[in-house]
């Protein structure tokens, strides 16, 4: 579901010459390695997003596209605009396919995106949000035909997803399979329209806001995402791993995003001020189990090597 709220009746857009600023410090940054445009549609302001696209390109990163395929009515014009995209350099797709989407959006023209991208070479991910209603997915071998494995997630009470009712979620997950770390912490920074940036790819409530452009450079919020103890008890432990060592209740979270902001929202546990006992506390946990990571892929190499 739609983590910012948006509908036809929002109207919202970042200004472009903010775009560009936001751009221009990303680029001489090692640590951004391609730049997500998200919304929303990207694609409902198509000359916006072709100079976007333009303008990533030319300070030499690829740029990831989340569309809804809402626009995918017509073969030929999906195969223009996506060339048009991608001839100034690399793009890839983001999708969605599931009973939510496809009550707004009908499941051929996402099919449709998805074999001109196939066709043209442009990589395409499909994300499903799972309910209790699926049977399977049908379509499984019209996806398999086109190389996509469809990946199935969990609901996240964000967004227009914060007011479905908790009977339409499929069942929580046992703690072991949320385990492990965090993919998005310390990797993800997201800018809003109003140039609020979260350390987060997902959750963008207010206790991920680090920072605000253009008040805030790029760079003291990469700094701030990087160095934050939480952030990086969270890329190493993960929400469960952080829940366990702090003693906070993250029961009945159905993914990783969930434990996460059940953990953010506990009141027994204010990540936005921990004390020095407990960040401590994080701290060392995260090292020992980067030690023990570090150690196994040693062991590991040496293994193979023999």
């Amino acid at each position: 579901m739609c983590i910012t709220s948006s509908g036809p009746e929002a109207h919202a857009w970042m200004d472009e010459s903010l775009i560009h600023e936001i751009l221009c410090q990303a680029a001489p940054l090692t640590s951004i390695q391609s730049i997500a445009l998200t919304g929303g549609e990207p694609f409902s302001r198509f000359r916006l997003l072709s100079r976007v696209v333009a303008a990533c390109h030319d300070l030499g990163m690829d740029v990831n596209i989340t569309t809804n395929a809402y626009w995918a009515t017509d073969t030929r014009r999906i195969a223009a605009r996506l060339q048009l995209l991608s001839d100034t350099g690399r793009i890839s797709l983001t999708t969605s396919t599931d009973l939510f989407h496809q009550e707004f959006v009908p499941l051929v023209r996402v099919k449709r995106l998805v074999a001109v991208a196939r066709r043209l070479g442009i990589a395409v991910a499909v994300n499903k949000v799972l309910q209790r209603e699926d049977r399977g997915d049908t379509d499984s071998g019209w996806w398999a035909s086109q190389g996509i494995t469809v990946a199935a997630s969990q609901f996240v009470p964000v967004g227009r997803a914060a007011d479905l009712p908790a009977d339409t979620w499929v069942a929580e997950l046992r703690p072991e399979l949320l385990a492990g770390p965090c993919n998005a912490a310390t990797r993800s920074v997201t800018v809003d329209v109003d140039g609020a940036a979260y350390v987060c790819c997902g959750l963008l409530i207010r206790e991920h806001i680090i920072g605000r452009f253009p008040t805030d450079s790029l760079v003291d919020i990469v700094t701030r995402a990087t160095s934050s103890p939480v952030q990086q008890a969270l890329a190493e432990l993960g929400p469960i791993g952080v829940a366990q060592v702090l003693s906070a209740d993250v029961r009945g979270a159905r993914s990783q995003c969930g434990a996460c902001l059940q953990l953010i929202r506990n009141r027994s546990v204010d990540l936005l001020d921990l004390d020095e006992a407990q960040q401590m506390t994080l701290q060392l946990a995260a090292r020992y189990l980067q030690r023990r990571r570090a150690h196994a892929n040693r062991s590991g190499a040496n293994a193979t090597a023999q």
